[in-house]
């Protein structure tokens, strides 16, 4: 599959979630003019915002072609639905790419290696004077 091809799909995966969510909202919309039908409260601009609406689906289905073109051209994403997966769960891969997972080599923040000196947390000014209102 082409290059140009896995970025449409990708960005076509970002956008299908975006058209997912439209959908809860107009249902949802629908839903409150239908509970009270005599009310002219429920405008359909009290359910979407139509600038940032349409920032987060530009920056999803960029971030859903980005990702589909980086798996697709190291061969770990193949197929249309293989990227169009890639591109609707872009902004969670992406994420987990800055995270390493712990494991022997790669403990968790604040956990002592065997051999390393790990200095005591020092103590607030009130602990270490002994405050009454802990009981000292």
């Amino acid at each position: 599959m082409d290059l140009w091809q896995q970025v449409l799909l990708g960005a076509g995966g970002g956008l299908l979630v975006e058209l997912v969510d439209f959908y809860n909202r107009v249902a949802a919309w629908r839903q409150a003019r239908r509970a009270q039908a005599s009310d002219a409260s429920h405008r359909f601009r009290d359910y979407f915002d139509i600038g940032p609406d349409f920032a987060v689906a530009l920056t999803r289905a960029v971030l859903g072609a980005t990702a589909a073109a980086a798996f697709g051209a190291g061969k770990q994403a193949e197929g249309v639905a293989g990227l169009l997966a890639v591109g609707a769960c872009a902004p969670v891969l992406l994420a987990q790419l800055g995270q390493t997972p712990a494991g022997p080599d790669n403990p968790p923040p604040g956990t002592a290696v065997p051999g390393e000196v790990v200095a005591a947390p020092r103590a607030r000014p009130a602990e270490a004077e002994g405050n009454s209102a802990s009981g000292r």
